[in-house]
């Protein structure tokens, strides 16, 4: 099973799609930029990439998925701030 987290900024869609296992994918604007995957089961992985804005400007985003053994907690954060987060159970 996936999750995703969705978040709209500045003009710039992104998503960040993270299983109950540890793995992650960053998409911006529908195109997938970075994705990782660990056999370990309490990990933080982190993902980036440069996001071009309404403004054309550079900026750079960043989503975090903290693996541990309850909860999941996962963010995208752009500019230093943090945009969007979730905490999930992860299934026994």
């Amino acid at each position: 099973m996936t999750e995703e987290l969705k978040v709209s900024y500045e003009g710039t869609d992104l998503l960040l799609i993270f299983g109950q296992e540890p793995s992650a994918s960053l998409c911006i604007n529908g195109v997938e930029r970075e994705s990782v995957s660990s056999n370990k089961p309490a990990i933080t992985l982190k993902l980036s990439s440069t996001v071009q804005t309404d403004y054309e400007w550079q900026e750079y985003g960043v989503a975090i998925v903290v693996y541990s053994a309850k909860p999941t907690r996962a963010a995208i954060l752009a500019s230093k701030k943090e945009l969007i987060t979730t905490t999930r159970d992860r299934a026994s």
